[in-house]
């Protein structure tokens, strides 16, 4: 949706809103969202450099939490087990 409103706002993404333009924000989101970074995309605007760091966050303290989460529950079960 960022791309619509703020055409040009990463490099190397094709210039038209097609299908491997759409797939390139796509894959540069999972890189983000992992945290790998590769580098071959990169945002250039200032809304979208907050967003992206904001996202990158998000994709560590996901799973994070997650773990928290199925920790607690398995330690848990094996209060109730003793």
């Amino acid at each position: 949706m960022i791309w619509y409103f703020i055409p040009n706002s990463l490099t190397n993404i094709p210039g038209d809103a097609g299908w491997p333009a759409y797939g390139q924000i796509l894959y540069f989101s999972f890189v983000t969202l992992t945290s790998t970074g590769f580098g071959d995309i990169v945002p250039v605007h200032p809304l979208i450099r907050m967003l992206v760091n904001v996202e990158a966050i998000i994709g560590q303290l996901y799973p994070a939490t997650l773990l928290a989460r199925l920790i607690t529950l398995e330690l848990r079960g094996e209060r109730r087990r003793s």
